[in-house]
């Protein structure tokens, strides 16, 4: 049997194989990740969904757009 631990989450996911099964590890290349954290931030925030921007929500009156 060929026992195989695949990383999954926090841990790890285990499966058996007969022997006589071909297999290939296959990595696939790793892309270098050119967009800042900053902007994804940002991007995901503004604009929401079906609700004004946050900005529109919160004033000099108001701390917190949610009551």
């Amino acid at each position: 049997m060929i026992r195989i631990k695949v990383p999954c989450g926090a841990g790890y996911q285990e499966a058996e194989f007969p022997d006589n099964v071909k297999m290939e590890l296959i990595d696939p290349p790793k892309k270098e990740v050119l967009t800042s954290i900053d902007f994804l931030i940002r991007n995901t925030l503004d604009p929401p969904i079906g609700t004004p921007r946050l900005e529109e929500m919160v004033n000099r009156r108001t701390k917190s757009p949610l009551w």
